[in-house]
């Protein structure tokens, strides 16, 4: 319809692994082995108790398909989990940002078409991302782009009743885009060494659950995207938990 764009070209995460399947039986069935086996291997009490997100950003490069295509993974995706276990947990759509035009209209589409499907639907889930730059030789840390992601992303969810009360997960809630960008090609991220990157997060997850009480969303889950990176130098600014054996101040968070 001219409002998504279809292809990406010059992308950085190029390849058919973020492009449709070409026969989603083939795909509903893949998926319904893969969780048989899971129940097999883990038992069913337990994997009745994760989360199955479909996709990451579909909204972006990560998704080399329409909307539309992206809408059916996710009804097949849905159809392969519970035929393997009816009592799991599935949901999505994992966009992007709503505070960015593209990544509100999709998570409007995918509720509006949730909604017109009856598809089943556990959990909603988009990203909130923060954004440091330097100013005057300090960081500031961008905290405002964070929670107008989060206002933009509950808004569109109060907006539909029959979703208002399904458990919402920030599956990406960060002080910035890209953890594994260090301050050499960043220097902002130069924060993550300190006690910025703390109070940072005990601000942004206070603000977070301020607004989905203000909207009367159920935010059960913020994710912070944090690793271990081995081999480098010692705190070279990557978003990580310890440097070299180090803990770094995040873990008092």
């Amino acid at each position: 319809d001219g409002e998504y764009e279809d292809h990406y070209p010059g992308s950085s995460t190029g390849g058919s692994v973020h492009s449709p399947p070409r026969d989603y039986d083939k795909w509903q069935e893949m998926i319904s082995t893969v969780v048989s086996h899971m129940v097999q291997r883990y038992g069913r009490t337990t994997v009745a108790q994760w989360y199955f997100e479909v996709w990451n950003e579909p909204d972006i490069s990560y998704w080399h398909g329409t909307p539309q295509q992206y809408f059916e993974l996710y009804d097949r995706t849905v159809a392969g989990v519970r035929a393997a276990l009816l009592e799991a947990k599935v949901g999505g759509p994992a966009t992007t940002g709503p505070g960015n035009l593209r990544a509100a209209k999709f998570l409007e589409d995918f509720l509006d078409h949730v909604a017109e499907t009856a598809t089943p639907m556990d959990f909603i889930s988009f990203h909130v991302k923060g954004q440091p730059t330097i100013q005057d030789g300090g960081v500031a840390m961008g905290l405002a782009k964070a929670l107008n992601d989060a206002d933009k992303g509950f808004a569109i969810i109060a907006r539909h009743p029959k979703f208002a009360k399904l458990p919402v997960i920030l599956s990406e809630a960060d002080p910035e885009g890209c953890a594994a960008c260090s301050m050499k090609v960043n220097p902002a991220n130069a924060y993550r060494n300190g006690t910025l990157y703390p109070a940072y997060t005990a601000a942004a997850y206070k603000r977070l659950l301020e607004l989905a009480d203000r909207y009367g969303i159920n935010l059960i889950s913020m994710l912070s995207w944090s690793f271990e990176f081995e081999n480098r130098d010692y705190f070279e600014g990557f978003r990580s938990l310890s440097t070299n054996g180090i803990d770094k101040p995040v873990l008092n968070f």
